[in-house]
């Protein structure tokens, strides 16, 4: 899960999707704090690092790109 950052969550209307998340983050991670949760979704907002760099999300291809076909 990821986002550039954790603004949208943290709106009252986005309460519900934002209850989803920590769940999910609490049942895989074990972390209980929302703070730090979004914290460190937050980080992606972040300046600096390494430089560019990419990042591959085959949101549908997952199979097609296992196949080496992308």
């Amino acid at each position: 899960m990821g986002e550039e950052d954790a603004a949208e969550l943290r709106a009252p209307d986005h309460a519900a999707i934002a209850a989803g998340v920590i769940e999910e983050v609490r049942r895989t991670n074990g972390v209980a704090d929302r703070d730090e949760i979004f914290g460190w979704i937050d980080r992606a907002r972040g300046s600096g690092g390494l430089g560019r760099f990419w990042a591959l999300d085959p949101i549908d291809g997952t199979q097609g790109f296992l196949r080496g076909d992308q």
